[in-house]
């Protein structure tokens, strides 16, 4: 005999199928890949931010120990990518695949010094200083924290200064669920935690703290649903963009109303997958941070798990940078989109 959903799953599965979907389809972009050879094309690094350092796109690895062996560094590494082998991809020069550049790591035995370290999940640069945020759980609680480093201009080392640890307050306790998004804004770093719907996280908020770290109290952050992964760095009028992402195998980030949809629609592989892949632009103001009234871009949803974006930059005007972890592959391609008048 079938068995019946429970009603209030049904609710939400179908409220989750008509969201955004009583307006015409949204516009949706396949995103371009730029291959990478090994070991960065290979899953196991499970990317999980990027920022650029100067002319150098770095690419950072949520276990970058895992990259030991190819690094011979017992700390692993980074990768970084220049800006014109990235260009000249694009353009349809050069090799058929991109060789990131190694950048060894000096943690200074911060894995060994945090209870229940599970990774590193974004960076964010300020000149020649380096920023990470850290997540962990420990005693049934999550945990985030930032830490200060510094890279070698000519990317031979970048070292981490424990002494400079930092915990960031936590707005709600989800498994799993921490600091997914750093932003500099000139003598300041802003902290993203990863889930702001409604029903998760009432009153979101952006944290503050100075560049030595200390802590400047918080700014209003819009209600966004789903998951955020990563934010790019500003631009001049204050605007950058995040990277947003959801699949109904989380039930924890289900909605019964997802404003951007309703305002702008969905997708057709949206629909069809009752997932999200896109990239919102958001403003940061005297007041905090907003929405802007341009529409997400929209990422094509390939699966029912779809593809996990947790890294997001800038390229030169023409649009963005997204990579994936583990989920399908680490997948590193480049979005077009029109340049905002």
């Amino acid at each position: 005999m079938k068995r019946a959903l429970p009603p209030t799953l049904l609710l939400i599965l179908l409220a989750l199928l008509a969201a955004g979907c009583s307006a015409p389809a949204a516009p949706e972009v396949t995103p371009q890949e730029i291959r990478l050879t090994r070991p960065a094309s290979i899953s196991y690094i499970e990317a999980s931010g990027m920022d650029w350092y100067g002319d150098w796109l770095v690419l950072l690895p949520q276990y970058p120990a895992r990259l030991r062996r190819e690094a011979n560094n017992p700390d692993g590494a980074l990768l970084a990518l220049s800006r014109q082998e990235l260009l000249d991809y694009l353009d349809g020069r050069g090799p058929d695949r991109l060789d990131p550049r190694l950048i060894p790591l000096d943690d200074g035995g911060l894995r060994e010094m945090i209870d229940g370290f599970q990774g590193y999940e974004a960076v964010a640069f300020a000149g020649d200083r380096v920023y990470l945020s850290i997540e962990a759980s420990s005693r049934g609680r999550m945990h985030a924290y930032l830490v200060r480093g510094s890279i070698q201009p000519d990317l031979s080392a970048l070292r981490l200064d424990p002494a400079t640890l930092t915990e960031v307050p936590l707005e709600v306790q989800a498994i799993n669920f921490s600091v997914e998004a750093l932003l500099v804004k000139g003598d300041e770093i802003l902290t993203f935690f990863e889930a702001n719907g409604a029903l998760l996280n009432p009153s979101p908020q952006a944290q503050r703290f100075s560049l030595d770290l200390e802590p400047l109290g918080a700014l209003d952050f819009p209600r966004l649903e789903y998951r955020l992964t990563d934010a790019t760095r500003l631009d001049a009028d204050g605007r950058f963009w995040v990277a947003n992402y959801f699949i109904p195998a989380d039930p924890r980030l289900w909605t019964l109303s997802d404003p951007l949809a309703e305002q702008h629609g969905r997708p057709r592989s949206s629909r069809l997958f009752l997932a999200a892949e896109r990239l919102v632009e958001l403003q940061l103001g005297p007041e905090g941070i907003t929405l802007t009234e341009r529409a997400p871009v929209h990422l094509r949803v390939e699966s029912l798990l779809g593809t996990n974006w947790e890294g997001i930059a800038r390229l030169d005007g023409r649009g963005l940078l997204v990579i994936s972890d583990r989920q399908p592959d680490t997948i590193l391609a480049f979005v077009p989109f029109e340049p905002q008048e």
